[in-house]
């Protein structure tokens, strides 16, 4: 009997305790596990909401100065004409039109450098 008193540590770490142990350190392992990916993703959704934040706060500036704008006569009027052909009294309305034929004349004007040397080369003779 003094045999099994004296080895109580041994009997401590029989197999079956031993494998309990690492059972519990595998379902351990994989909740933290679990947790860390939660993180992860929480953390990614913030980035994202909190660029979705900024960039929501700059578009709001913008209206705002637009609203401001539009509150005073001339912002009023600038709109008002933007939008519709407005015209006041002893005003007349010009309307430009950009001169195509001038950058089609330029464009046919330039021939390249293989263009030039291939019209020197096979120039008729008279």
């Amino acid at each position: 009997m003094t045999r099994w008193q004296g080895n109580k540590r041994a009997s401590v770490f029989t197999p079956v305790l031993v494998v309990l142990l690492v059972i519990i350190v595998i379902v351990l392992t994989k909740s933290v596990y679990g947790l860390y990916q939660k993180k992860v993703i929480t953390t990614n959704h913030r980035q994202q909401t909190e660029q979705e934040l900024s960039e929501s706060e700059a578009r709001k500036a913008a209206l705002v100065a637009v609203v401001e704008l539009l509150k005073t006569p001339r912002g009023e009027e600038a709109e008002i004409r933007a939008n519709f052909p407005i015209v006041w009294p002893g005003e007349q309305v010009i309307t430009v039109v950009e001169d195509t034929s001038a950058s089609s004349n330029a464009s046919t004007t330039e021939i390249s450098l293989w263009q030039r040397l291939f019209q020197e080369m096979f120039k008729k003779k008279n």
